[in-house]
């Protein structure tokens, strides 16, 4: 049996059936680990029966649900730049961490404040009009086709600037 200490008032949880976490569905066989008085929980793998992540509060679940809708819009959404892999690299070297760290599942709450900012700013990348900054920061040009995404075309004044910094136009000497 695997023990689960819940991080916000140090008790054992329990391991309990997906109807008592969340009552409104039907029981699908799934198991979590609970602590009830602090209105915690993860899911449990379903072969293995380890945690699939950190033990979570209502707010730290808020904020990985968060994280997790921006970091899929990156590599499966409308407007994506890369796989996912390659997203679990850009997003490990911008929060500073190593890739196997990189998990939203196992972030505390401060780390996935500062993903979901990461991603933000991201977000207001491609809606700029410079998508492929993301695919030049893990190496791949923005008209590279072995990335697996559509041809991107760039503003002449961004291709050579650096994608982790704003644009700035060259003012004229008069």
């Amino acid at each position: 049996m695997i023990d689960v200490v819940c991080p916000y008032c140090a008790q054992a949880a329990r391991l309990v059936s997906r109807s008592e976490v969340y009552p409104h569905l039907p029981d699908n066989g799934w198991r979590y680990f609970r602590c009830e008085p602090c209105d915690a929980h993860i899911a449990c793998d379903p072969r293995s029966g380890q945690p699939q992540g950190r033990l979570a509060n209502a707010a730290l679940r808020s904020a990985k649900r968060m994280a997790h809708g921006l970091f899929d819009a990156v590599w499966k959404g409308s407007h994506a730049s890369m796989t996912r892999s390659q997203a679990r690299h850009w997003l490990a070297d911008r929060l500073g961490m190593a890739v196997a760290d990189c998990q939203i599942a196992n972030f505390d709450l401060a780390q996935c404040w500062q993903t979901i900012a990461v991603l933000r700013q991201n977000r207001n990348w491609q809606r700029n009009g410079t998508q492929a900054a993301v695919a030049w920061s893990v190496g791949h040009s923005p008209g590279d086709a072995s990335n697996g995404r559509a041809r991107l075309r760039l503003p002449v004044a961004s291709r050579h600037s650096d994608p982790g910094k704003p644009m700035h136009r060259a003012s004229s000497v008069a």
